[in-house]
């Protein structure tokens, strides 16, 4: 019977060795793997050359730092000074940080479970195996890392690898908002855990040294940024809210694949009384709360529930083993979802378009500068300077009334700018593209585009512009 058990462990397992083994391809690959990516890596160059990291975005360049900076650091530390070496060594983190959460989580339900190589082998099935790793697992993002020290700070402060240790989890708490500031849902959790067990003295303790050292982080950032800090973490990430788009995107990630499995078997674990399985539900539900709250910004995507499904996996693990009783029966089941999930969700997020993006990166390095691209991706790696990053989060601030595009826009209209790329026609589109409902570039910038420029050349899905060969005004 152990043996079978084991066969089908490895079966359930199957999920989790696809994730581990495409890393290598995933993190080598040269596009970019989420949106920000090469915003991210933009930052992190800057920060390594001793440059600001958080500037005034209201003037050129206009970039956002839109993240707290532990992981800027963090990627600066590890990179060589390129875009490219800042890009690579942020994936490295987030795939070590994902496999630690995986480590780590099956230690935790390890401790209480009946069978603990199955319990704790399960719960590494659920995580690395959930679709909502992919891609954010192998990109330069700060979620993993963040989801990595929530997971660390709930472990220690909630006592679920010994000796509850309420300093410490503070001190780690306030790392990871330092990394995401959206990492709130771990010091809630545990706060309220403290609450329920009326362990009030724990929870003055960890309540006075998480605020006392996140104000004093965020106090001696504000300064010594004057006052940028905040200008790029809160105010850059505004965007109108829509409840719509809760259901859109986090709905569906719920629903779909693993992660809808760990997270429906999880409630389940509402019959368990041991202190393990009530931490992890109340983290779930919190964390569950935050993601589908962020959600409703519009731009928000599902990376919002990474930290959520940390908990769903450890729960659904527990509640798979449960007593011990009709093992074999209970891995088969999962090492039937494990076989059907290896082949629907770990599909490789390498861009189909390489040869078009190539030869979009060799038409900018030949235009002189300056050029206006776009792409965040295509902008950073075509080496020349940077104009402007994340056209849709710029978009997004010119909607919430803190950003004006008239400046650049007079740019467009002087015909400055000696080449343009896009991908979209502005000649042949009557409207901007939007993304989750909102304009992908400012209308003000395509209108100056349509009266001031003209195609150059169409390569693949990107249009290169040139200025109209009479200057405007001149």
């Amino acid at each position: 019977m152990r043996v079978l058990v084991a066969l089908l462990l490895l079966v359930a397992l199957a999920p989790a060795v696809a994730f581990v083994a495409a890393g290598p391809r995933e993190i080598a690959a040269e596009a970019d793997r989420t949106y920000p990516e090469s915003v991210v890596a933009w930052n992190a160059v800057e920060l390594r050359a001793g440059r600001p990291l958080y500037r005034d975005w209201r003037r050129e360049p206009y970039v956002i730092a839109p993240y707290a900076p532990l992981g800027y650091a963090l990627d600066a530390a590890l990179s060589s000074g390129t875009p490219q070496s800042a890009r690579r060594a942020g994936r490295i983190v987030s795939l070590i940080a994902a496999l630690a959460i995986a480590a780590l989580l099956a230690a935790v339900v390890a401790r209480v479970a009946e069978c603990r190589a199955a319990c704790g082998s399960l719960a590494i099935a659920f995580f690395l195996g959930s679709a909502l790793l992919v891609p954010y697992a192998y990109s330069a993002r700060p979620d993993l890392l963040a989801a990595l020290l929530a997971s660390l700070a709930v472990a220690l402060g909630a006592g679920l690898l010994g000796r509850a240790r309420p300093v410490a989890a503070a001190i780690v708490c306030v790392l990871a908002i330092l990394t995401k500031q959206s990492a709130v849902a771990a010091p809630a959790s545990l706060l309220l855990c403290f609450l329920l067990q009326r362990r009030r003295r724990l929870a003055l303790l960890f309540l006075g040294t998480f605020g006392l050292v996140l104000v004093t982080a965020v106090s001696a950032l504000e300064l010594g940024t004057h006052g940028e800090f905040f200008r790029n973490v809160v105010v850059g990430n505004a965007a109108p809210l829509s409840l719509s788009h809760v259901w859109k995107t986090g709905g569906k990630a719920l629903l779909a694949g693993l992660a809808g499995t760990s997270f429906a078997i999880a409630l389940g674990a509402v019959v368990r009384r041991d202190s393990t399985s009530i931490v992890l539900r109340t983290w779930l539900a919190v964390a569950l709360g935050v993601g589908l709250f962020s959600l409703a910004k519009t731009g928000s995507d599902e990376n919002y529930l990474i930290e959520a499904s940390v908990p769903a996996a450890g729960l659904a693990a527990l509640v798979m083993v449960g007593n011990g009783r009709r093992l074999a029966l209970r891995v088969a089941i999962a090492a039937v979802w494990g076989a059907i999930a290896v082949t629907m969700e770990h599909r490789s997020s390498e861009s189909s378009s390489t040869d078009s993006r190539d030869r979009a990166l060799e038409a900018l390095r030949d235009a002189p500068p300056p050029v206006w691209v776009q792409s965040p991706e295509l902008a950073v790696a075509c080496g020349k300077p940077v104009v402007m990053l994340d056209t849709y989060n710029f978009r997004l601030l010119e909607e919430a009334g803190v950003f004006d595009p008239g400046a650049l826009a007079d740019r467009f209209n002087r015909r400055d700018f000696r080449a343009v790329l896009l991908d979209f026609d502005p000649f042949v589109d009557p409207r901007v593209p939007t993304y989750q409902g909102a304009p992908r570039v400012s209308p003000a910038f395509v209108d100056a585009m349509r009266e001031n420029y003209r195609e150059s050349a169409r390569i693949g899905r990107y249009r290169l512009l040139v200025p109209i060969t009479a200057p405007a005004g001149r």
